[in-house]
């Protein structure tokens, strides 16, 4: 560990995104740290995920592989298998902005009380607009190290197909939990 600071699990769900989910495996690659372990949670994908996830099983820790809910059912299954004691959302076809997003936040990391937040850059191809989100107005969760106590306290409401993050952030306010950037 560095500055003591605990292990991250990062959770990547899949459901037939087979090019998105390499590419988020790749990114996760090429953090320069050790100190993190990946699970992948996968709605049994029929895309050929399945070969992506044999391609990368050395570097996935756990793998789940299981019809789910929707995105916030798998993302609470990736909360509940994972072993870190905080968790970053890198779903499929998300990448990490740099190689060293997991480094730095070692470096800054201090406490596992505390959500850890940064910005994250949109890329909409589709329109070929680039929009960079300002984490003092909007945080969502593809940008927070979240520790896993309070994921684990108030997970994500798998009746909700979209917004259930914000639904998440609205509910653990009550915790006064500190954040940083």
């Amino acid at each position: 560990m560095i500055n003591n600071c605990p292990k991250i699990t990062v959770v990547t769900v899949n459901l037939n995104n087979s090019s998105g989910l390499e590419m988020s495996i790749k990114s996760y690659l090429s953090q320069n740290t050790e100190y993190s372990e990946l699970v992948v949670v996968d709605g049994m994908s029929n895309d050929g995920s399945s070969d992506v996830i044999e391609s990368y099983a050395g570097a996935i820790n756990k793998l789940i592989c299981e019809q789910d809910q929707g995105i916030f059912d798998a993302m609470n299954k990736g909360v509940l298998n994972a072993g870190g004691e905080f968790v970053y959302f890198l779903n499929s076809g998300d990448t990490f902005y740099d190689k060293d997003v997991l480094s730095n936040f070692y470096k800054s990391c201090n406490s596992d009380k505390r959500i850890y937040y940064g910005g994250m850059e949109f890329h909409l191809d589709n329109v070929g607009i680039d929009r960079v989100n300002d984490a003092d107005t909007w945080v969502c969760h593809q940008s927070t190290f979240i520790p896993r106590y309070l994921l684990r306290q108030e997970l994500f409401d798998v009746n909700l197909k979209v917004f259930g993050d914000s639904y998440f952030w609205e509910r653990i306010e009550r915790f006064n939990v500190p954040w940083q950037r």
